[in-house]
């Protein structure tokens, strides 16, 4: 009877825990398509304090795009951006820092991958035709997480 008993607290228990973090993946794709809605409709662009370029690669009947974030002007701590286009190939629009179980910071001068400081970092996706890539970039500007900035650009092909 406790053997009985102690299985059913386990599930109950194991149950319990996976409710949690299903609460909070739903929380972190409620905000991933609430920014891809507001990148859909197109927003003005905004200062970042960063280089941000787009780099195609032909690949047979489709193109391959990197998202390049470097060269921080002001610290960049628990990143987060994501990338649009109207001429997706796959269901999804990259992002980072979203879904990742760990941080994303740029910092001038400061590289310790042990640490999450990045030189730069890169986000990739497919689509059909160049076509401009719209980027939304959240970040934090202080260590301790109390001011949070938000960027948009759009990045226009220019061949």
């Amino acid at each position: 009877m406790k053997k009985l008993l102690l299985f059913f607290l386990s599930i109950i228990l194991c149950t319990g825990c996976t409710k949690s973090s299903s609460d909070v993946n739903q929380k972190q794709l409620d905000r991933y398509n609430s920014i891809v809605k507001t990148l859909k409709k197109g927003h003005a662009d905004t200062e970042c304090p960063c280089d941000i370029k787009v780099k195609y690669y032909k690949l047979g009947n489709y193109y391959s795009y990197n998202v390049i974030i470097d060269n921080p002007k002001e610290s960049m701590y628990n990143i987060q951006a994501l990338s649009y286009s109207p001429e997706i190939k796959d269901e999804y629009h990259p992002s980072i820092g979203f879904f990742d179980s760990h941080p994303y910071h740029l910092v001038l001068n400061k590289i310790d991958k042990k640490q999450y400081f990045y030189k730069g970092i890169a986000i990739s996706g497919r689509v059909y035709k160049k076509t401009s890539i719209r980027v939304f970039i959240r970040y934090y500007e202080d260590k301790d997480h109390k001011k949070m900035k938000t960027s948009y650009k759009e990045i226009v092909n220019e061949n």
